[in-house]
């Protein structure tokens, strides 16, 4: 027996080819069957209710476990990722964040997948922020385009620093209010002017959530607006919190015990404050996920600080 498990990331999970929108950065359907097939092959598929028992109660789990977890609540998790796992008897954790669904926004970090796939030229992009932001310097008191260029155009392990630079000017350096004003704008020009009906055709419903937890999917929180856990102070965790569990538990979340998968993997810094800690628990969480890649040793890893591995790690042929 082990301590241990694999949890593997997913996001988008399309048929890229008839996609309206083929250089998303996205699992394909018949990539995402074979890693599926894979992972039966080298380790065993557990349920969420051994998962939390061995991190609770200090059960053991079996050699190579292995899960599956879905950010960000597509309606790709639905018609794609559902009927793969149904029929084979497995069983995923789904993390819907509930300001789409309920107020048919796009997320900010949504915005700039799909900005990124319609605009493949990346310096365009980075000279259109460039102009905005010295534009709307003074009124949003912006530090320089140059030193924000220095912070984050550096290359991660799948993007380039242009890349890198596009999504955390975008997602992180710039203030709230100046990047969201800025991703609308780009939005709007590369992408739709409807944000309701793109919205619409983007998330789950709710009808859609509590179908899959009815056939033995899990449902977790993944916050209300999908915002860093770590740069808001504790009023703005706990509305995250508490918003989101109190949406999800009628379609299927449980009251207690249930699982966070924190919006960008929460917490860059490989730590989560105390205070967060000590919401988490008072509101029942038996545990959260990050994005760190690993396997998770239970044993020796922080419960509310879980590691997972990014499907770009496991072989797709």
């Amino acid at each position: 027996m082990s301590r241990s498990v694999s949890i593997v990331m997913y996001h988008y999970v399309r048929d890229l080819v008839h996609s309206r929108y083929p250089l998303i950065k996205a699992r394909s359907i018949d990539d995402f069957r074979f890693q599926i097939d894979y992972l039966k092959k080298k380790g065993t598929f557990i349920s969420t209710e051994q998962l939390i028992d061995a991190v609770l109660n200090g059960s053991d789990l079996p050699q190579n476990a292995v899960m599956v977890s879905f950010d960000d609540g597509y309606i790709d998790h639905y018609t794609n990722v559902f009927p793969i796992l149904y029929d084979q008897r497995i069983e995923g954790m789904f993390f819907p964040p509930v300001e789409p669904i309920l107020a048919n926004k796009v997320l900010d970090v949504n915005k700039i997948h799909f900005i990124l796939a319609s605009e493949p030229n990346i310096k365009s992009l980075i000279k259109q922020i460039s102009l905005w932001m010295h534009e709307h310097s003074e009124f949003y008191q912006l530090d320089s385009f140059d030193e924000m260029w220095k912070e984050y155009a550096v290359p991660s392990r799948y993007d380039n620093p242009e890349t890198v630079f596009v999504k955390f000017s975008l997602q992180r350096g710039l203030p709230k209010p100046a990047r969201n004003a800025l991703v609308s704008t780009l939005f709007e020009k590369y992408v739709t002017r409807d944000e309701a009906a793109f919205s619409a055709e983007l998330y789950l419903s709710q009808d859609q959530i509590r179908i899959m937890n009815q056939c033995g999917q899990c449902i977790g929180s993944h916050g209300y607006t999908h915002e860093w856990m770590d740069i808001l102070g504790p009023q703005g965790q706990e509305l995250e919190i508490k918003e989101s569990t109190s949406y999800l538990t009628p379609l299927g979340m449980p009251k207690d015990n249930w699982i966070m998968c924190y919006p960008y993997g929460c917490y860059p810094y490989n730590a989560v404050d105390e205070q967060l800690r000590t919401l988490l628990k008072s509101y029942g969480c038996a545990l959260a996920l990050t994005d760190h890649g690993g396997v998770a040793d239970i044993d020796n890893c922080d419960r509310f600080f879980v590691q997972r591995i990014d499907t770009n790690e496991i072989p797709v042929r």
